[in-house]
């Protein structure tokens, strides 16, 4: 999985400027100054420039995350039919 492509930057006042790129399917702007209140944050810039989850949004506020690139490894490959392989591949 890919890091968010979330601005963010606290402030010291203004308030929160939000500001979506791209349509989000759960975020609004309430449900972000929820969430920043809950971290005690007033005071933020916010710009969602892909469409992300709460999750996505908290790994960003936290900053905690790693995003690592993983490989697959698939043992006896020609037990199993094309169509699961597909499926294997496609994720």
């Amino acid at each position: 999985k890919k890091p968010p492509n979330v601005y963010f930057k606290k402030r010291q006042r203004g308030g929160l400027n939000y500001q979506a790129l791209a349509k989000q399917s759960t975020l609004n702007k309430e449900l972000i100054a929820t969430i920043l209140r809950e971290y005690k944050i007033m005071h933020a810039e916010v710009i969602l420039k892909e469409d992300c989850s709460e999750d996505d949004f908290i790994d960003v506020l936290e900053g905690n995350r790693v995003y690592m690139p993983c490989l697959h490894v698939f043992n006896k490959i020609d037990r199993i039919s094309r169509e699961e392989l597909e499926i294997f591949s496609s994720k």
